[in-house]
């Protein structure tokens, strides 16, 4: 059979046992012809080169060492850019520009998204007083506290049963940026191994009708979420706890990292689907930070739990020295499962008159002249008899108890006394004078839950 050639260069292919003679002359002429194609090849490979080097390149950045007429698509603007050489310098130029023709018509108005979650508000807050600035009876008196409940600041109380004792106090030189007061325990005598019923606590009890909006006790209790400052001079695993003070407890840790630093902390709480929680004007939840719990007093954390505990399982013993103290600022409670932030914090505290209003439903200082006769807004009955009276600045939250202030006493046969929640009334049936200091007398005025 006859040599046939390949289709694209036409190079011979000799028939098996058709060319034993020249077999190797046509070989030869076939790699003279391959041979000579290849300038044509580096041509084409260098046309290549140059094509590749003017596609665009698309990136949010230009190319690093571009060429003259590539292009570049900017990923984030969507223009297109060439590299233009004017013959002096060379730079990207916008390549899609052009005259902007005119607004079209207004679309039609999208589905409306899904509501954000409500911002965080101060009126919000079921704390009273959390940044500490109310402090009507000691003001920053230190009060001394050994096996016993007491209240120090407005609606803030502290509470001890060991062989601990300590002074409390507000104290305004001791807060984190943002804040001006703190509350605060500093041992004056340690506790290093509490028996199992011991325990040392701050705490606040909190109104039935603050908390009714959270629905506990039903299925569709609300979660709160709490904010809160905290320095101590012992490192370590602390406590702190809700309960509704007989027989539903919440506990939570919250840990020192560093002694005698101010640390923001948070924690949620899930609203409690059982119990009884009061709603009126009687105690709904009492909460507080616990610096010592005897094993009696602690329960696992994270679980809504039978009974009343203060403290979790393995929590710290902050009164075991002298030195121990903790500072607590900042505090706030609000419902529902936001992220309080260090930041928000301050902005949380509500305004120290509104503080002041809502302290004065459970307490206040009624502060009059020296002397409590006819000349001061006293008068006389029809009967012969004599009687003064004052309005609270806030109704009480039930019929208080009075108590004449330190350096205040009767004189002679005290009055009677009449009381409702917005009024007091000094009734006798002869004239009565009370002698004070400092041209005041204080009454005190105790509504306290």
């Amino acid at each position: 059979m006859a040599d046939t050639t390949t289709p694209n260069l036409g190079l011979v292919k000799p028939e098996v046992g058709a060319s034993d003679d020249v077999w190797g002359e046509k070989l030869n002429t076939n790699f003279d012809k391959i041979d000579a194609m290849e300038p044509r090849i580096d041509t084409v490979e260098s046309g290549i080169t140059g094509i590749n080097a003017k596609l665009p390149s698309v990136s949010p950045n230009p190319p690093s060492t571009p060429v003259n007429d590539s292009l570049w698509w900017d990923a984030d603007s969507g223009q297109l850019y060439v590299r233009y050489n004017d013959g002096n310098t060379t730079q990207w130029v916008l390549a899609n520009s052009g005259v902007v023709g005119p607004v079209g018509p207004q679309g039609a108005q999208g589905v409306q998204g899904l509501q954000g979650e409500p911002g965080l508000n101060p009126s919000s807050g079921i704390q009273i007083n959390g940044g500490f600035e109310v402090s009507q009876e000691n003001g920053t008196t230190a009060v001394s506290v050994s096996n016993t409940g007491k209240y120090v600041l407005d609606c803030w109380g502290v509470f001890s049963t060991g062989a601990q004792s300590f002074f409390t106090a507000q104290v305004n030189s001791v807060f984190p940026v943002g804040f001006t007061n703190s509350f605060q325990i500093s041992m004056s005598t340690p506790n290093a191994s509490p028996a199992s019923s011991d325990v040392c606590f701050f705490y606040q009890n909190i109104e039935g009708y603050r908390i009714a909006k959270l629905g506990w006790g039903g299925a569709a209790a609300t979660p709160i979420t709490l904010g809160f400052w905290v320095r101590a001079n012992r490192v370590g695993t602390y406590s702190g706890f809700v309960h509704n003070g007989s027989n539903r407890s919440y506990v939570f840790p919250f840990t020192i990292n560093a002694s005698a630093t101010w640390e923001y902390k948070t924690a949620t709480i899930p609203g409690d689907t059982s119990g009884t929680w009061a709603v009126g004007n009687t105690i709904g939840i009492q909460f507080g930070f616990t610096m010592m719990a005897g094993s009696g007093q602690t329960t696992a954390a994270g679980a809504w739990t039978a009974g009343v505990f203060r403290g979790v399982t393995g929590t710290v013993n902050g009164v075991a020295a002298a030195s121990d103290s903790m500072f607590i600022t900042g505090v706030v409670i609000l419902p529902g499962t936001h992220t309080i932030t260090a930041a928000q914090s301050p902005l949380l505290m509500r305004p120290y008159d509104v503080e002041l209003q809502l302290c004065q439903r459970y307490y206040e200082v009624l502060t009059t002249p020296p002397t409590l006769n006819q000349s001061i807004a006293s008068g006389e009955s029809a009967a012969g008899n004599y009687y003064a009276s004052w309005h609270f600045k806030t109704v009480k939250r039930a019929t208080p108890t009075t108590a004449l202030g330190p350096s205040a006493s009767w004189v002679g046969t005290g009055p009677q006394v009449h009381l409702s929640k917005d009024l007091i009334t000094f009734y006798q049936t002869s004239w009565f004078v009370a002698q004070g200091v400092s041209n005041t007398i204080a009454i005190y005025a105790d509504a306290r839950l």
